[in-house]
This record gives structure tokens, C-alpha cells and sequence, in this order.
């Protein structure tokens, strides 16, 4: 009863019935690409499943970091020298992954920060160097992302955010 409840709940603020913060609003949207991560990776049909699910792990857990951060009252935005927000085109820059797990209020475990510090340099490897395929050699690591993620949405924001029983990671 309490599953289908917490699946009722979500999907009532996914669909917008009822009232959402922007906190809640950011993990619904980190959650979809983490979900969306792992069903690329499922799909034996795409040869680059290794270094798609990467990308969108980063993205993923950069928001619901971003969340976290904003869970707490801080602003996860560069600041320039005088303390002022650092714009891009006008907009804020925000924190990228690798700058959020080096923060102590994160609340990642030593685990979480070192798989998301090889996710990244993965990241970076394929981006800048890399043609060869990773699926075999990163698979592991790719299940402990997504495990983490899940583990880390719900004990920070709840069983609502909880997407284990809507998919599986092969």
C-alpha cells in the first residue's frame, strides 16, 4: 500500500495535481534522466549505451546534487571575486559535478564520491580521447551510478523518488 501510494504521489506531482517546490520539481527532473540513462543502457541495439548513460549520469546527478545543495540553502553558483554570481550568457553558472562532490555538504559517501569521480573521467576520457567500446569494461561501475543514485534520492528526498520497481538494469 505504501509503494503504490509513494507511485501515486509522485505521478500526481509529475503531472502537476498538486502543488510542487522547486526543490521536488528538480529531483522529479533528475530522476527522468537517470531513468532515461538506464533505458539506454538497456538497449543492446545502441552500440554507445557505455558512453550515453555517462552523460546522462553526470546531468542527472549534477541536478539532484543541485537540489541537495539548495535542500540546504546554498546556492550552487560560481561566485566571482567580489562575491557576485558568475553569468554566462547572462545566467548564473552553476556548479558542475565535479565541484559538487568535492563539497563536504553533499552528504555523498566515500563510495558515491569516488564511483562519481570515475564516472566523470570516463566522461572526460570518451569526450576528449576515446573511440574504443567501454560497455564491458564499465558496466559495474555504471550499476553501482545508478544504484547510488536511487539510494541517494530516496534517503534525501524520499520514497517518492523512488524508481526501482520501474525498471531494471541489465
Amino acid at each position: 500500500l505504501l509503494f503504490q501510494y509513494s507511485k501515486i504521489a509522485s505521478l500526481a506531482d509529475r503531472l502537476g495535481f498538486c502543488e510542487m517546490d522547486p526543490i521536488a520539481a528538480q529531483v522529479h527532473k533528475a530522476v527522468e534522466i537517470m531513468k532515461t540513462a538506464v533505458l539506454i543502457y538497456n538497449n543492446n541495439m545502441i552500440v554507445t549505451r557505455s558512453e550515453t548513460f555517462i552523460v546522462l549520469a553526470v546531468i542527472a546527478w549534477t541536478y539532484l546534487l543541485h537540489a541537495r545543495f539548495a535542500q540546504e540553502d546554498i546556492e550552487p553558483v560560481y561566485k566571482n571575486a567580489d562575491g557576485t554570481q558568475m553569468m554566462i550568457e547572462g545566467k548564473p553558472k552553476f556548479w558542475d559535478l565535479g565541484y559538487c562532490i568535492s563539497q563536504p555538504r553533499s552528504s555523498l559517501t566515500s563510495g558515491e564520491r569516488n564511483n562519481l569521480k570515475y564516472i566523470i573521467a570516463i566522461r572526460n576520457e570518451v569526450e576528449h580521447r576515446s573511440y574504443e567500446d567501454i560497455n564491458a569494461d564499465v558496466q559495474s561501475k555504471l550499476q553501482a551510478t545508478a544504484l547510488n543514485f536511487l539510494r541517494y534520492a530516496k534517503g534525501h528526498f524520499g520514497s517518492k523518488f523512488d524508481f526501482s520497481h520501474d525498471l531494471a538494469f541489465t
